[in-house]
């Protein structure tokens, strides 16, 4: 009788272990599909590409990505204040929704007003169409600001959620299981997305036939996706309403934390590191125009980097560094080695527009070697960084009760890159674009380089803040 018992107790515990996998699951694609549109994309397909099938400028695509940073910073806090309020769940699936209705209309702006592209039958080009240029400028505008909303209605309460699915002590490997799918996950929807896009562009841009449809069926494929992410998340996850309400974030908490000057430097550090994250899609149209490197290899790069790598080396790295304890020395080292890295890949093309066009073969598969090897190492160096940032709170001495307050007070600073390094970006691309023979397609490389300059400064500014937090911490 014992023996039956406790068989059933195993199948019973198996029986759980497969259902929370799943309801991670669940969560993780919910993650992934709601940042594909606003960020994702833009790190395995060339900028260019994106604002062309919307039918604007890549300055306007830019200045939007600004446009989404801004209002995320303005609305941050009230993420965590409405989770505090309202259903997890619900909130969770009203976010995600509301990504899935705009990111369809996302897809369909350049099917609007007298469509995004012309064909230049002259030169067998697609080019932008000037007409209606601003009206779907203003379309991309409202879903931006729609999507920053979306994402704090989203983001608070998808994390709360997940944090239910298991005790307080094995929150660290809900979050490693949750990383690790979203990384899969991700491969395998983007990866199809851009199968579909690929394969579908020349049947729907030719000599006959200028239509952007190919990227509004893989915009719609995403959508899909999150309507039945959204059913999924109905039907199959389950919120504990008797949960107390957390009171970590308060008045009192924010003025004890705004004297410590530690958290400060904390921010510029993770900051720094943030910059290298967010910052290394400039890479991808980079790779395309000024060092020739073909889509493709592109795409498959910033797969690796953005979901792959992630899968790969989070866990790795957040064993070394708890080995050693010294996660803001962790950070800064990555910050050097990045810098380092991204100087290399600045300087190698040289500042001269079509100047790597007069190089030899030999030089020219030289550095493009150099240039995409040393992208995939910051893409790993990253994700082992972004996995260890948040341990650094409690090595400055924040305790527990304060860490919520220092992690949306640290955010503020660390995540401002979001709107002013893309308010730069788009500045750069408007400034610096050099038309090439073919009227109105332009040449940006040397805004992506400038670009990547206010990227280092910024992983230099991390370093000198994390030394100073270093030689203070060991007074």
């Amino acid at each position: 009788m014992q023996q039956k018992k406790k068989h059933r107790k195993i199948c019973q515990n198996k029986f759980w272990q497969t259902k929370r996998f799943w309801t991670i699951a669940i969560l993780a694609t919910a993650d992934v599909l709601v940042f594909i549109f606003p960020s994702y994309l833009k790190n395995v397909i060339n900028t260019e590409i994106i604002s062309l099938n919307l039918g604007i400028s890549p300055a306007q695509l830019s200045q939007a990505s600004a446009v989404y940073g801004y209002v995320s910073l303005v609305v941050f806090f009230f993420g965590s204040i409405i989770a505090d309020k309202i259903s997890l769940k619900w909130l969770t699936i009203t976010g995600l929704v509301s990504f899935g209705i705009t990111g369809a209309w996302y897809g369909s702006v350049g099917l609007t007003a007298g469509g995004a592209i012309i064909f230049d039958v002259e030169n067998n080009i697609a080019i932008l169409n000037p007409i209606g240029q601003s009206n779907r400028y203003t379309q991309i505008l409202i879903i931006y600001v729609i999507w920053a909303i979306a994402k704090i209605i989203f983001w608070a309460p998808l994390w709360k959620l997940l944090s239910q699915q298991g005790k307080p002590e094995e929150n660290g490997i809900l979050n490693g299981i949750h990383g690790s799918l979203n990384g899969l996950i991700g491969t395998i929807f983007v990866g199809l997305g851009f199968i579909i896009f690929t394969i579908l562009t020349p049947i729907f841009v030719n000599n006959n036939n200028t239509s952007s449809l190919a990227f509004s069926l893989m915009c719609y494929l995403f959508c899909l996706l999150i309507f039945i992410d959204a059913t999924l998340l109905i039907f199959f996850i389950k919120e504990k309403k008797s949960e107390i309400i957390s009171k970590d974030f308060n008045i009192k908490e924010v003025g004890k934390i705004l004297k410590n000057y530690k958290i400060y430097l904390l921010s510029l550090l993770v900051m720094g590191v943030y910059m290298y994250q967010q910052g290394l899609s400039v890479l991808i149209p980079f790779m395309n125009s000024a060092i020739l490197i073909s889509a493709s290899v592109t795409f498959i790069g910033g797969l690796l980097r953005t979901y792959l790598f992630r899968l790969i080396f989070s866990a790795p790295s957040g064993k070394i560094a708890d080995k050693s304890g010294k996660y803001i020395k962790f950070l800064v080292i990555g910050c050097i080695i990045c810098s380092f890295l991204m100087m290399v890949i600045i300087f190698l093309p040289g500042f001269k527009v079509g100047g790597f066009a007069n190089q030899s073969a030999g030089m020219k598969l030289f550095i493009q070697i150099i240039v995409y090897s040393f992208f995939l190492c910051m893409g790993a160096i990253c994700w082992g960084l972004v996995t260890n940032r948040w341990a650094t709170i409690y090595e400055i001495g924040i305790d527990h009760k304060q860490y919520a307050t220092s992690v949306g007070l640290i955010s503020v600073i660390a995540f401002s890159p979001d709107a002013w390094f893309w308010q730069l970006n788009s500045l750069f691309l408007e400034k610096y674009k050099v038309e090439t023979s073919i009227a109105g397609v332009y040449n940006y490389q040397l805004a992506y380089q400038y670009s990547m300059i206010l990227i280092v400064a910024g992983g230099i500014i991390g370093v000198i803040s994390g030394f100073i937090l270093i030689c203070r911490l060991k007074k």
